[in-house]
């Protein structure tokens, strides 16, 4: 039964947010311009036409009935306007996105919030030489270098990513995608993904504990400036969630086919197989406490498309892998 999207949040649920660190704690521009470059994500690019092809089907997928639209768009917008007067916090937001997905999301699809995903599914980071590359005689003739030129080899601190916990993670739901493998008399299907995740044939599941939730495609990852957040912070998260997400999926791509994509996208992502990289483009800006822009946000053309997409055609082609 749907449950009623008054009843299914709770502002405690985002108190138990916990980002994790590296080691070095870089800045954020640090941590995006040097982190996020070594391990292949580049955020803000231009689409191919062909990848903007893909994520026009996504995007155009029909919507549901008019009626929930209206009535979650308008809510949308009114939360909107109290929020902003109440100088409200990250949980706040979160939790209103929330309240909307769950009022859009159909029976086979899991939307959860704070999700601890698995470190082992984040895009792996290129590590500097612990050598200098440059023949040490050569160093010594070229003064303007500014290395350390010590007998021993150079130790740094490993780069490293921070481990997804995104504000809510919406895929498709393990239950959902059981029943529909039996209907196609796949053996063993009930328990084929959580035999897939144990043996780690095939990760499925992001979350550090088994959540039911699988092959995630939405994320959300809110801010708040009234609290010190800012876009910029919900970029750098959203860019390392994303690429994990497309991991996941290469990686059942490549287990089914036994060959590498060429493109895979999902709403703003990007993998480019040839080059090893990871692309994140905006789509659009929403400023949800103008009512045409809260409709546009929820209905005519983005999360009620995208999440219609993701428990339709994005599940049948899971399942025809």
């Amino acid at each position: 039964m749907k449950r009623n999207v008054e009843d299914t949040f709770s502002a405690h649920d985002f108190d138990k947010k916990v980002k994790s660190s590296s080691p070095r704690k870089p800045s954020e521009s640090n941590y995006r311009t040097r982190t996020l470059f070594r391990a292949g994500i580049y955020v803000d690019v231009n689409m191919p036409q062909e990848v903007q092809d893909q994520i026009n089907v996504a995007l155009q997928t029909p919507p549901i009935n008019a009626a929930t639209l209206e009535f979650l768009a308008s809510k949308l917008q009114r939360k909107s306007m109290e929020l902003t007067a109440a100088q409200a916090g990250e949980t706040e937001w979160a939790g209103l996105v929330y309240q909307v997905l769950e009022g859009l999301t159909s029976t086979n699809l899991l939307a959860l919030t704070l999700i601890d995903w698995r470190p082992d599914i984040k895009p792996e980071v290129y590590q500097p030489f612990s050598q200098p590359s440059v023949p040490r005689k050569r160093l010594h003739d070229r003064p303007w270098v500014a290395l350390s030129i010590s007998s021993g080899p150079i130790f740094m601190a490993p780069f490293s990513l921070k481990t997804p916990c995104p504000d809510i993670s919406v895929g498709i739901s393990n239950q959902a995608l059981a029943i529909a493998l039996e209907s196609r008399q796949v053996p063993n299907a009930t328990f084929l993904l959580n035999d897939l995740q144990e043996t780690h044939e095939l990760i499925s599941d992001p979350g550090v504990t088994a959540l039911n939730l699988c092959f995630p495609f939405f994320l959300v990852e809110a801010k708040s400036g009234a609290t010190g957040g800012n876009l910029y912070q919900a970029q750098i998260q959203a860019a390392v969630g994303g690429a994990s997400a497309l991991n996941i999926l290469k990686a059942l791509y490549k287990a089914c086919e036994g060959r590498p994509l060429n493109t895979l996208s999902t709403t703003s992502h990007i993998w480019d197989e040839i080059k090893g990289r990871y692309y994140m483009a905006n789509l659009d800006i929403w400023r949800t406490t103008h009512k045409g822009r809260a409709i546009d946000f929820v209905s005519k053309i983005k999360i009620s498309s995208i999440l219609n997409w993701g428990s339709t055609s994005f599940q049948v082609q899971l399942l025809k892998s």
